[in-house]
């Protein structure tokens, strides 16, 4: 157990880490993923906060109930998560205000893990993208029902297509949940495709620095109501010029 001990003491300050961290509300809590493996024990990132814990422990509201090298299970107000060190992190929908998300920039775009209605999912940053938007496969797998969507007719370079816009209850991006936004789906887009368009970015600030991108939490929300009819999606196949409503 020494030995394990020391192991784990050494690993933590090569990453910077000590085994206490500093105090935080419960509030803060919006991000929860594993960085590091042991047996009974993890290292967790808790909003960006990187927290060793053994078996039984707590921080933050979040106790770590078993861990080997291959996984962890925590449990979180009530609700118990397994974890890889290659899962979605876990976020939940605390208050917002001075939340922030980083994305880091992949080949120049920027990818980033988040929630729809609490079902996670994967986003791309599209400024060039209205609304939220995904193929039918992807909204129906994230439970999201369209039936009764706006429908929008788009030009694409695969020629005309209709847009489905609706309006869906949160979306999450790291801290920052917004209710009531925009969203819309394609069905000719790839599938494996969230944009995260400017029905959620026009509400948050946006700054890039060295390859990453910053959201931070404006504030009060624009108007839901006022959308641009305008569609993207970022792809050269499905790409629309213009819209106007059916």
């Amino acid at each position: 157990m020494k030995k394990i001990t020391a192991c784990i003491s050494c690993l933590l300050a090569t990453m910077g880490l000590s085994a206490t961290a500093t105090a935080a509300t419960v509030a803060d809590v919006a991000d929860i993923r594993v960085v590091g493996l042991f047996k009974d024990a993890a290292v967790l990132n808790i909003n960006d906060q990187r927290k060793l814990l053994r078996v039984g422990g707590t921080h933050r509201d979040v106790r770590l109930v078993a861990a080997n090298s291959s996984n962890a299970m925590v449990e979180y107000h009530g609700k118990r998560y397994t974890l890889a060190m290659s899962s979605e992190p876990i976020r939940t929908g605390f208050k917002s205000s001075g939340a922030q998300a980083h994305l880091m920039s992949n080949g120049g775009t920027y990818s980033v893990s988040g929630s729809i209605n609490g079902r996670m999912t994967s986003f791309l940053v599209d400024t060039g993208a209205s609304y939220v938007t995904m193929s039918a496969y992807r909204a129906q797998s994230l439970g999201l029902d369209f039936s009764k969507a706006r429908k929008v007719m788009v030009n694409t370079a695969n020629g005309k297509t209709t847009a489905h816009v609706f309006r869906v209850k949160s979306v999450m991006i790291g801290g920052i949940e917004l209710k009531d936004v925009d969203a819309a789906v394609i069905h000719n887009m790839p599938d494996d495709k969230v944009l995260l368009g400017m029905s959620y970015l026009s509400k948050v600030e946006m700054e890039q620095k060295n390859g990453l991108m910053i959201l931070k939490y404006r504030g009060a929300q624009a108007d839901p109501k006022k959308s641009p009819e305008k569609i993207s999606d970022n792809s050269d196949s499905t790409k629309p010029t213009e819209s106007r409503p059916l």
